[in-house]
C-alpha cells in the first residue's frame, strides 16, 4: 500500500502502533460487521452454563498431561489388529507416529494435532 501511494509510511506505522496497543489492552481487533443479530439462528446456551465457565478466559489453566499416560494412550490408539493391513504410506505414517510416541523420533505437526485430540477425548 505504501509503494502504490495508498498510505504513507508514517500512516502505516500509526496503524501498526494502534493495532498493537489494542491487542495489548486485551481488546478485540476483529470488528463485528453485523448491524443487528439474526434472531433465527439464536440459541440459548444458559442451560449449558455452569460456575466454572464464568471465568476470565485469560486466567492460567493447567493443560499438562502425564507423559506416561500420554505414551500409554498413544500405544492403545495405534494398536491395530494383527489381520489389519495398511497401505504402504499409511503404515509408514503409523510406524512414525509410534516412534514419535516412544520418543525415538522428533514430533511433527500431524502427531501433535492427533494427540491433542486424543488427550481431549
Amino acid at each position: 500500500m505504501i509503494s502504490t501511494g495508498i498510505i504513507t509510511e508514517s500512516e502505516c506505522k500509526e496503524i501498526e502502533k494502534k493495532y498493537r496497543s489494542t491487542l495489548e489492552e486485551g481488546k478485540s481487533v476483529a470488528h463485528n460487521l453485523a448491524t443487528k443479530p439474526n434472531e433465527k439462528v439464536w440459541f440459548d446456551w444458559t442451560k449449558y452454563w455452569n460456575a466454572t465457565m464464568n471465568q476470565d478466559w485469560r486466567n492460567f489453566q493447567d493443560t499438562s498431561f502425564n507423559q506416561h499416560d500420554f505414551q500409554k494412550l498413544g500405544k492403545e490408539i495405534l494398536d491395530l489388529p494383527d489381520n489389519f493391513s495398511l497401505q504402504k504410506p499409511v503404515k509408514k505414517l503409523i510406524d512414525d507416529r509410534l516412534k514419535m510416541n516412544n520418543g525415538e523420533m522428533p514430533v511433527n505437526w500431524g502427531f501433535g494435532r492427533q494427540w491433542r485430540c486424543n488427550v481431549i477425548v
